[in-house]
């Protein structure tokens, strides 16, 4: 395992309960936390496993494009294999391979552009039916028209 100085910034030791608080709570509020405390790129123990947390469009690019090949699914993946099946999400190797190259067409930037106007007319359709100075919890909000958007 690599030296603690070598790491990433992020806390060290055990888990200081207020991660642990805002992870449990709302994991995105979670992951702002460590991009806003720790920088682009933070690390965190949490049990026996060290999770790195890339925060930058560049570095998350670099991370899943540029490097890919170096990168392995931890075993955590593989053990959502019984409750997911085997999809992008839980495969490795040639098999994911496989599943990235039929799902790309529907990943292209034009296609992408369609979705994005989806989203936006169901987001103004949601909009125009709150009053005015409406508090919204938009993670629900988002999550509730998620499957609208993909099935349209």
């Amino acid at each position: 395992m690599p030296a603690t100085a070598a790491l990433p910034p992020g806390p060290r030791g055990p888990v200081p309960i207020r991660e642990i608080r805002i992870l449990r709570r709302d994991v995105v509020g979670f992951l702002k936390h460590m991009a806003n405390n720790y920088g682009d790129l933070s690390c965190v123990r949490i049990g026996h496993l060290l999770i790195y947390i890339v925060s930058h469009p560049e570095l998350v690019h670099e991370t899943l494009v540029t490097r890919n090949e170096s990168l392995q699914k931890s075993w955590i993946f593989g053990n959502a294999k019984d409750a997911l099946g085997e999809g992008m999400l839980t495969s490795s190797g040639d098999f994911h391979r496989h599943q990235r190259k039929l799902i790309r067409p529907a990943l292209h930037h034009e296609r992408v552009h369609a979705y994005a106007q989806t989203m936006i007319r169901m987001a103004d359709d949601i909009a125009r039916d709150l009053p005015n100075e409406t508090v919204v919890d938009m993670d629900a909000v988002m999550r509730s028209i998620t499957l609208p958007v993909v099935a349209d």
